[in-house]
């Protein structure tokens, strides 16, 4: 639905996060990764690609991470909810999961969406950083760098 969607999606997938947030929780390991992907989905949708091109987007995918492949869900209301989860949760598996997000999030989507939950952001990053878990300081430095990237003045605060 989200690739049909993109934005128009934003609502459906802002009521959706919260009780996917609660599946990376569970155990199970069928459940707890199918939310993982469901999740990696809603922020970042892969552009139908025809079947020629895939080797030109497997190059540049792995290669160039920065080009602009991907359409997704671009709907600031979400980023809230992830960064929350990165800076109020106990679970060491969803702070390491919505800190992945978060890096998705600024590979993929535009800065204009992004700035206008920087504050959050920001806080989310430090968090992260700052974790007791290394696979979420990992996804929170290059997180770092990217905001480092684009926010060139705030990072160096």
């Amino acid at each position: 639905m989200s690739t049909e969607m993109n934005n128009a999606f934003g609502p459906l997938a802002e009521k959706l996060l919260t009780p996917l947030f609660s599946q990376l929780l569970i155990n199970v390991k069928v459940m707890n990764v199918s939310a993982h992907i469901c999740c990696r989905r809603i922020v970042t949708v892969l552009v139908m690609i025809s079947t020629p091109a895939i080797s030109l987007f497997l190059f540049l995918y792995y290669f160039c991470p920065h080009t602009r492949l991907f359409q997704c869900t671009q709907y600031s209301k979400m980023v809230p909810i992830i960064c929350d989860s990165v800076l109020k949760s106990k679970s060491a598996m969803c702070r390491k999961r919505c800190a992945e997000y978060i890096e998705l999030i600024f590979q993929v989507w535009d800065v204009n969406i992004i700035s206008k939950n920087l504050s959050i952001l920001e806080a989310s990053i430090k968090s992260g950083i700052n974790d007791a878990d290394s696979e979420t300081r990992t996804f929170s430095r290059q997180t770092y760098w990217l905001y480092h990237e684009y926010f060139t003045k705030n990072a160096e605060k």
